[in-house]
């Protein structure tokens, strides 16, 4: 057998278990990072669905905590004051024609002013004034004004013509959505 030569048994002596060593440090360390990251994900994992559960939770709370009433518009025969026939709009809304054909749904809103002096409550569908809160339904509306959150849905009915040919108007019902009082 051939005998070593210094190098040599310096390098099988001192630097390979050297090198062993921190190879196997690496390989640890590596791994390590690994669980760590693991770990980490789960944890933001977790905590996204507790989030989401508690915003799911309040949700349904303030769900719980509104309730959803049905009021007829009125004024539906009226021209606007642009001369646009407000029975023109709800044919264009009941039929989805422009500019009523949103893929997003319609926007229905209601606006507080006032006429002749009183209050009342107009509704608009897409910017374009379709009809009022009913003068029985003001004071309620009145009253509620701070609870109210917005219009749910509208269904708008009506339009043809009778057995005796002559032809139907357009009505609208919209659903209106208020906070409970306490």
């Amino acid at each position: 057998m051939k005998k070593l030569k210094t190098w040599q048994i310096v390098l099988l002596v001192i630097f390979y278990p050297i090198g062993i060593c921190v190879w196997i440090y690496r390989v640890w360390k590596k791994n390590k990072l690994k669980r760590d990251a693991a770990a980490a994900a789960v944890a933001r994992r977790e905590a996204k669905e507790r989030e989401d559960a508690a915003r799911l939770e309040a949700w349904r709370a303030e769900r719980a905590a509104r309730e959803t009433l049905k009021f007829k518009v009125v004024g539906v025969t009226f021209k606007n004051e642009d001369g646009k026939s407000r029975q023109t709009l709800l044919r264009k809304l009941h039929f989805g024609d422009a500019p009523f054909n949103s893929d997003d749904g319609v926007d229905i809103t209601i606006e507080r002013g006032a006429y002749q002096g009183e209050p009342a409550f107009s509704v608009f569908s897409e910017g374009h004034q379709v009809g009022n809160i009913s003068k029985d339904d003001v004071p309620f509306f009145v009253r509620r004004w701070s609870d109210f959150v917005g219009v749910t849905s509208a269904e708008v009915y009506g339009g043809g013509t009778d057995d005796e040919g002559h032809s139907i108007n357009y009505g609208m019902k919209i659903n209106c959505e208020f906070r409970k009082q306490a």
